[in-house]
């Protein structure tokens, strides 16, 4: 009978997983918790973005696909409340963003124990292979995709701190830089989030290379900075 249903599932014990967005803090109601899962995230296609609830996606150890919820999404379709205080700081941000523009996303990547961002229009693919793929022309780094040759930028020197161990895995993010594409080693993908801009203090100097990410400041990887592989020359037959 329906109340007898609704007794059983009060017996149950419950599970809140406490979500931030944007300094908000609120609680989620789920059925069950899984082990904490080192990951690989993957930027949604646009079909499931559309949805509004979800960040990303990744590929769990066991081969299952999972989604990433995004907490700003949730609290807004949940209606969370924010106070006078919130929702004022808020439309001035709204006001500001509609002068400077949409906030881009960058995908927050860790390199030898420090956050990069990458922006995230630029990812095609993020791979994750054995270090032993890598090969080298001269001392450049690259990686043999089908017979094409992709560079692979290590300024975070992620190829380096594994080099005497062969199997051990490593994390190339492929991504476009005009028409070429080029790889960053990292050793963690973190998360997808929306990046800030930053001013010089006492002046409206917008700052270079770097962003505002989950309020930390970040540098911004330099993709046109990764220098081109050497290439012949066609000679011209008169």
């Amino acid at each position: 009978m329906p109340g007898g249903e609704h007794k059983a599932a009060t017996d149950r014990d419950n599970f809140i997983a406490v979500l931030d967005a944007d300094g908000r803090r609120f609680g989620l109601v789920v059925d069950g918790l899984a082990d904490p899962e080192e990951i690989v995230v993957k930027p949604l296609s646009a079909v499931l973005k559309d949805i509004g609830l979800y960040s990303g996606a990744t590929v769990l150890g066991n081969a299952d696909l999972a989604l990433i919820l995004d907490p700003g999404s949730i609290a807004i379709k949940a209606g969370v409340a924010m106070s006078a205080k919130d929702e004022g700081a808020l439309s001035s941000e709204g006001d500001g963003e509609a002068d400077a523009g949409k906030s881009l996303e960058y995908l927050l990547v860790e390199a030898a124990g420090r956050q990069a961002a990458i922006p995230l229009a630029e990812v095609l693919r993020i791979e994750q292979l054995p270090v032993s793929r890598i090969e080298y022309i001269g001392y450049r780094p690259v990686l043999n995709f089908e017979g094409q040759l992709l560079p692979v930028e290590d300024s975070g020197g992620v190829l380096a701190a594994v080099q005497d161990n062969p199997q051990a895995q490593i994390i190339v993010v492929v991504c476009r830089e005009g028409n070429r594409q080029v790889g960053i080693a990292v050793s963690h993908v973190l998360d997808v989030a929306a990046g800030g801009d930053l001013f010089e203090a006492g002046t409206s100097h917008q700052t270079s290379g770097v962003t505002l990410l989950k309020n930390r400041v970040t540098g911004v990887v330099d993709l046109v900075g990764v220098p081109p592989l050497p290439v012949i020359e066609s000679e011209t037959v008169a």
